[in-house]
């Protein structure tokens, strides 16, 4: 029995294998394409090059998804793969596909297995391409009606840092694309002695403060 894992992110893909649901390995990564169809294809072939069996697949993709969680309903970043469906794309393994928001998983993981353990409400955030996060209750992740978005709360509420071009939220103040797109570098190359890294984790504390205030974990 072979259990793929995939967490297709705005920047990489990861694609890992479990024989027995407790470990992962042969954890394979690579550029997210900004193609649908290729992306699905370079998943494809590092699973059937990996195994000759597929019991189950589950997976994460950054974004909000279908109702019926099939696939990306409207995408910032992977614009291409909005609309299609992942589950399709994999059917010919002939098995069960469960699809979930990348960061609902890994709020999920830290609930159950990391700093969150034994806690009955827990707030996640992440911070990476974009923000994102979920609320998780007593292992799961909580009951919405489209998906967590805190990246998408409002901050610079007078356009005072972001003009009027940008949407004023945590996500546009604190995401690598974003914190790239407005110092035209990345992220990380961006000495760790500047203090704008003071400005951008002072913009997250916020983030984070608003984050406890509605969610109450």
């Amino acid at each position: 029995m072979t259990y793929v894992m995939f967490d297709i992110g705005g920047t990489k893909t990861r694609v890992g294998f479990s024989e027995d649901l407790k470990t992962l390995d042969k954890v394979k990564k690579f550029n997210t394409p900004v193609k649908f169809k290729e992306g699905m294809e370079k998943i494809i072939k590092l699973v059937d090059e990996s195994t000759k069996e597929v019991t189950g697949i589950a997976g994460g993709i950054r974004g909000r998804l279908e109702e019926d969680r099939s696939g990306l309903a409207r995408e910032k970043y992977l614009k291409d793969w909005a609309g299609k469906s992942i589950v399709d794309a994999l059917k010919k393994y002939k098995c069960e596909v469960f699809l979930e928001n990348d960061a609902a998983i890994a709020g999920v993981g830290e609930a159950v297995f990391g700093a969150g353990k034994d806690m009955e409400i827990v707030a996640y955030l992440t911070v990476s391409t974009g923000v994102g996060g979920a609320k998780i209750e007593n292992g799961e992740v909580d009951l919405s009606a489209a998906g967590f978005e805190p990246g998408k709360q409002i901050l610079d509420i007078d356009r005072t840092v972001l003009g009027d071009e940008l949407e004023p939220t945590l996500e546009n103040l604190v995401s690598g694309t974003a914190v790239g797109e407005r110092f035209n570098c990345k992220a990380y190359e961006i000495p760790q002695s500047d203090l704008l890294w003071n400005e951008l984790a002072d913009y997250l504390a916020q983030g984070l403060r608003n984050t406890i205030l509605y969610w109450s974990p």
